[in-house]
Parts: structure tokens; sequence; C-alpha cells
């Protein structure tokens, strides 16, 4: 542009001086740049996200846990009539404490509900402007990863579903639920896992920020049983496994009080089911005698502050024990009725086998049953049972090698006797009235003197005349009632709701001429 171009401006008249030109052009680009800043530009913003943790107020962050994150959003220009309702978010992402410190600046919280990435974002033409111009494309975008609670932890043994081992040596794995990394620090390490009772930890390994494994051996004592007969035992105080020097081992109802913290009470083949072997002793005792066992062990997690991860014992068993089954079902059922499988402990598969039914018994809707079969637990399972006719169901279930728990020990019976298992039930299943059945009659009369079959001239026996009516048959029958007619209109007086089968007359005496006749009228639930 030339002096004379401007002068038409008004800034300078007549000629000017090269340097007088250089301030005019400056300030000419001055205003052409507010001018198309005023009547173009669109609202833009940016998010700054920091920490909300006492020891990092006010420090940049991309991950956070558990604390909310405080946002500062600034536009570069003022905008009109913002709030909170106008950004986006990712599901599970809340915003809290939203506040205008002017007409371009913004601060507010976000914290989620789930473990993820965390977004808040102003989408397009949501957001304008003095002029009435909207932002045209997502503007105020920020992502920072969240953990929403603290990570919990589970055991798992190499080889084996669950933490049940059947082995001295032994490869474990701590597995965390979420990241044990804090800021790029490992918040997890050997120095926080110990297990009690106190067995070695060997080649302990990062794998990654949530799993982590070691080595263990299981070690073993030498303890005396008390004696080979030691179920007969059922004192709630195991003190009395400690009244003579050698007496280290006892079976003792599951609620015994230990005579101090250097007994172990655990599950043995030498006691019932529904008692415990109980031992001087920390750990497992040796095979002599014990062969079969389930002994407790604990993994010992210590507190991570920065995750809110709080002191965690993990349960751990040496166990060459075998699992019992239990049935259980209605005595008595008039519709289609369940029948649940509970095992001692967890299975691998806890539906490897399945209920049988007695051939005596009514048929029963195999569609239902194969339908109709829910998982309760690792150890428990219910059948829907719809029997076709009235009748008594015999309901069986046995172990067999196919029925194993989380160490491997299975029900195997060929190969050891002693892990035989089996459960049965019976059930009355009344698809109506009982069914029809039978009536038995037993009267016994001393003969008269001179009678035929008494003593020639002996005298009339002081002995009364007895009858004994008994029935059988009356199929899901539960109760009966039970009266005698005889004539036009005479009777016993009924006898109801009895449950034996038979009525005993002591002194009965029939007339002779007269039909007598019995009635059993069955009843069930």
């Amino acid at each position: 542009l030339g002096c004379s171009s401007w002068a038409a401006l008004g800034t300078m008249v007549g000629s000017c001086a090269p340097s007088a030109l250089r301030l005019i052009r400056a300030a000419g680009v001055a205003l052409l740049a507010a001018r198309h800043v005023a009547v173009s530009a669109e609202p833009a913003g940016t998010i700054t996200a920091t920490s909300t943790h006492g020891r990092e107020w006010g420090v940049p962050v991309q991950v956070s846990y558990m604390d909310p994150v405080n946002c500062t959003l600034r536009f570069n220009e003022d905008v009109a009539n913002f709030s909170a309702d106008d950004f986006m978010t990712t599901t599970g992402t809340r915003i809290l404490g939203f506040e205008s410190l002017n007409a371009s600046v913004y601060t507010f919280q976000i914290a989620s509900d789930v473990n993820g990435n965390m977004s808040v974002w102003v989408p397009p033409q949501t957001v304008r402007n003095v002029t009435g111009n909207f932002n045209s494309a997502v503007t105020a975008f920020i992502s920072v990863t969240f953990f929403a609670y603290p990570p919990s932890a589970s055991l798992r043994l190499d080889g084996f579903a669950g933490p049940r081992t059947d082995q001295a040596w032994n490869l474990a794995y701590i597995v965390f639920n979420s990241t044990t990394v804090v800021n790029g620090v490992d918040a997890f390490s050997s120095s926080l896992v110990s297990l009690s009772p106190f067995l070695l930890i060997e080649n302990f390994l990062k794998v990654s920020d949530t799993l982590f494994k070691f080595n263990f051996r299981i070690t073993k004592v030498d303890i005396q049983a008390v004696n080979d007969s030691a179920n007969s035992s059922n004192d709630t105080n195991a003190s009395n496994a400690s009244s003579a020097s050698t007496v280290v081992a006892d079976c003792v109802l599951p609620n015994a009080t230990l005579p101090n913290e250097n007994y172990t009470k655990f599950l043995c083949s030498r006691c019932s089911r529904s008692q415990l072997c109980t031992a001087h002793a920390k750990y497992p005792p040796n095979d002599v005698g014990f062969e079969y066992l389930e002994f407790p062990f604990e993994v010992e997690l210590q507190a991570m502050s920065m995750l809110g991860f709080e002191a965690t014992s993990l349960p751990l068993f040496y166990d060459t024990l075998w699992a019992e089954v239990s049935m259980e079902a209605p005595e008595y059922a008039q519709a289609p009725f369940f029948v649940t499988v509970s095992w001692s402990e967890a299975m691998g598969d806890v539906l490897a086998v399945q209920p049988v039914f007695g051939a005596g018994g009514p048929p029963v809707d195999e569609e239902t049953l194969r339908r109709n079969v829910t998982i309760l637990s690792p150890s428990s399972f219910k059948v829907l049972v719809a029997p076709t006719s009235t009748g008594v169901l015999t309901i069986s279930i046995n172990g067999t090698r196919a029925t194993e728990d989380l160490a491997g020990n299975s029900n195997d019976f060929r190969r050891n006797s002693r892990a035989r298992t089996g459960s049965q039930v019976v059930v009355v299943y009344s698809a109506g009235p009982p069914l029809q059945g039978d009536v038995s009659f037993d009267y016994q009369r001393p003969h008269s003197a001179y009678e035929y079959g008494s003593a020639t001239g002996a005298l009339a026996s002081s002995t009364p005349p007895s009858l004994n009516v008994s029935w059988s048959g009356f199929i899901t029958a539960t109760s009966y009632d039970f009266w005698i007619a005889w004539g036009k209109d005479l009777a016993t007086p009924i006898t109801a709701n009895l449950t034996d089968r038979f009525v005993f007359f002591p002194d009965f005496v029939a007339k002779l001429g007269l039909d007598y006749t019995a009635y059993v009228r069955p009843y069930n639930v």
C-alpha cells in the first residue's frame, strides 16, 4: 500500500517516511485481525484435569484412583448460557460441583461408577459465543483413566481348578481384577504376601500389573493319633486331646474349642464328616494314618493404601480327601418338584453325575428333567422332576471317577473303596387320590365247650374273641379313616387320621348271621 492509501484511512495525510509507513501497516494489520475475530470466530474450549488427592493437590493427572478429578474449562472467548447439561460423557461418568467463574472459565469435578476411561466433551452446535456463533466441532474433550473401586484378589493354583492342591510343590497365581500400579509405581510386591502357617515363598515374579506368581512347598509333620476308633469321640472341647503327652490328634465336633493356637482343626478320613480332626500341629500330618485330609492354609495380602486395597486373606487347602454327596427332596408331592444335589465342597464339574430313578416308581418326564437343571453353586444344583402318574419314586445319586473336587480327588471306589459316596430319597407323588389297596381280616374266637375242635367236656374259654383288620397298597396314602358297619344302621365310631396300616379290636364279639363290612378311606397330602 502507498501513503495515499493509508491516508484514506485517516491515519496520515501527505507524504510519509518509511518508519511511519511501517507503523501504519502494523496498526492496520492489528485492526483487521481484531475485526476478523469479532465477526467470524467460533468458541473453543480446553479442559485441564488435576488431582484432588491431598498429597498431590493440583498435579495434572491422567489416571485417578477413586478420587474425583478437578477440572477447569477455559474457552477462547466469552460464551452464553453454558451449563453442565451441555456436556456429553461416557457411561458412568458423573459431573460434580459445576461452577462458573466468569463467562469463559468454568470449574467442576468428574468421577465414575465403573473402572475404565472417563471422558467428557462438548458436542458440535452446543456452545455459542456472544455474537451467536456455535462451535462446529467437538471441543473441550478430556479423558482420564479412572478406577472406581479398589482391586480385589483371587488365588489360583497351576494345574487345579481352584485354591486346592494335592501336591507338595505348587505354583500359585495371585490375580487382581484391576491394576496394582499407581502413577507408574508398583504398589504390590513380594513383601506384601505371606502364607499362614508359614511356608517359604520362592521365585516370586510380576507377570503383569494384575498377575503375580510364586512357588511354595507344603510342609508336613509327624503326629500321633489318639486311637484307630477316633470316630467314637463326640467331645465339644478339644482339650481332651492334650490330656496326655502322647495324645496329639482326636476327632471333635466342628464347634469344639481348641486348647490353644497351636492346635488345628481339619477334615480327615479318620473322622466322620460330621466331625473334624484336631491336631497339636500347625501343618498337615504325615501320611501314616492320615492319607486323606483337607488341611487349611491362608495366603495373606497386606494393604495397599494408595489403591484402597485392605489386608486380605485368601483360603488355600492341601486336599487329598474326596467329596461326599447328599440330596434333598420333599417327602410328599402333588406337582412337579425340585431335587437338590449338594456336594461337601466345590466340584470340577458339579453336573458330572445326576439323579437316577428306581424302576419300580412312576415314569418321569425326561424332557422336563433335561430342560430344568439349575446350577446353584460350584457344589450344588437342582433338577425339576415331573412324574407322569401317581406312585412312589426312589431317587438315587452316586459318586464315580467322574466326580472330582477342585484338587482332583475323585469318588473312584474301584481304586479306593473308602471314596464311595451316594444318597437316596423317597418321594410319594400324588397325581390324584391314592391308588386302590387290599384289606384283610383276622378274627380269633376261642372254641366254646363241646364245640368241635375243643376238648370234650371243656369249660368255655374266658378269652374274648378279637379282630385284627389290616390293609396294604393305597399307594401315596399318608393317613386313613376306619370304621366297621353291620346290620341296617350299626357301625363303630370312625377312627380318623390313622397312620398305622391296621386296627386291632381285643374284644369283638361277632353275631351269628350278620355281615360285617370294614371301611378304609385313604388320604394323601
